[in-house]
């Protein structure tokens, strides 16, 4: 988390991944369409078209989006 400067104010700045169905992803180097996300506890778990198992986020290569927060 980092603060940065906008409009006179003091902002927040989040860095997270968005899982969209439908989002194209890179995973081990084939790109895959993102189906449905499910949270399972602490974890975010993505179903893939193309694949027949679940997915831990955390092993996913997306860009993440940039939040701000006032």
């Amino acid at each position: 988390m980092k603060g940065i400067k906008k409009f006179g104010m003091q902002s927040k700045q989040f860095q997270l991944p968005i899982f969209n169905p439908g989002k194209r992803i890179n995973y081990k180097n084939q790109i895959c369409t993102v189906d449905h996300v499910r949270i399972k506890g602490f974890y975010i778990k993505i179903k893939f078209k193309e694949l027949t198992e679940e997915v831990d986020s955390k092993e996913l290569d997306c860009e993440p989006t940039v939040f701000m927060l006032k």
